[in-house]
């Protein structure tokens, strides 16, 4: 099993268990339904995300989500 938090200072935001390991197609499916939905404008509760360095962070794909998302 894998699991995928989005956690903040005031705790769990979402959180999703999966079997398997986490591949890109599933992580852009968690941060666009789960965790982008979550995020607002900067200087806002929840506008910053901040992500490790795991391989599949770093894809084009993540970055262009994220633009699109504001």
């Amino acid at each position: 099993y894998s699991l995928l938090p989005e956690i903040c200072s005031g705790g769990v935001i979402a959180l999703d268990v999966l079997e398997g390991s986490v591949n890109c197609k599933r992580f852009m499916s968690f941060l666009k339904h789960m965790v982008l939905p979550c995020m607002n404008v900067y200087l806002a509760p929840n506008s910053i995300l901040l992500l490790d360095n795991a391989a599949i962070h770093h894809g084009s794909e993540i970055s262009w989500l994220c633009t699109e998302h504001g």
